[in-house]
């Protein structure tokens, strides 16, 4: 589902649950912070990307020790990224964005 957010919002099954139904239940009068679409397109992108190859290391049963640690990981960062408002990929898509800006 994470990966779908590079196509478009509206197909962004978590975002919409959101906007549609907690935001009416929570009663919330605030509008999301707007973010630069290619930031979000690419923060999407790369932990879709990530966890779709976890998922298939762990389907063919190959590194299945490492790739439990890395999903670990990765659970950690999201969660990082959701509570602490700091985004691993968000840095690297700023990084990125003044590398090739020269």
């Amino acid at each position: 589902m994470v990966g779908l957010r590079i196509f478009s919002v509206k197909i962004d099954i978590l975002y919409q649950f959101h906007a549609l139904v907690l935001r009416r239940l929570l009663k919330e009068k605030s509008e999301p912070i707007q973010k630069e679409s290619g930031e979000l397109n690419f923060v999407s992108g790369m932990t879709g990307i990530l966890l779709f190859i976890s998922f298939l290391f762990l389907y063919f049963g190959k590194f299945v020790d490492f790739v439990w640690i890395f999903i670990l990981l990765m659970a950690f960062l999201i969660f990082l990224a959701c509570f602490v408002g700091f985004c691993v990929a968000t840095l690297m898509y700023i990084f990125f964005k003044k590398i090739f800006k020269k």
